[in-house]
């Protein structure tokens, strides 16, 4: 899903055509623009329903590293389903594998990787 913060959710800022104070007082006459916090329930609820609408399984994840190669962090929606469930601890035991540890060959995960790489160095 790519569950990075800034990504998602992603919150757009609507200016429109007032200013500042002009939506404070139009908000005290009880009319609300939208909030970033009010903006910011609706995506977690949005995101709520997509996570209860899977029917078998659900595999959630995030990029570590955008295309420039700088550290983007994961979604604090994603932060928090890690917490409710409980699964920091066995998150923190695994290794991290990123795409780029992939085509390095250096470290082998699986039978096939160990084959591949001992064919990359006889061929």
């Amino acid at each position: 899903m790519g569950l990075n913060e800034g990504k998602f959710p992603k919150i757009s800022k609507v200016t429109g055509i007032y200013t500042t104070r002009e939506k404070e007082i139009i908000y005290r006459q009880g009319v609300n623009f939208g909030s970033s916090i009010f903006e910011m329930e609706k995506e977690k609820i949005r995101f709520i329903l997509s996570i209860a609408s899977s029917k078998e399984g659900l595999f959630l994840s995030y990029r570590t590293s955008g295309e420039d190669g700088s550290y983007i962090s994961k979604s604090q929606f994603l932060d928090e389903v890690i917490y409710k469930l409980g699964l920091q601890k066995s998150l923190e035991e695994r290794k991290v594998r990123t795409m780029r540890d992939r085509f390095k060959l250096n470290k082998i995960y699986s039978r096939e990787e160990l084959i591949k790489k001992i064919l990359h160095y006889k061929g």
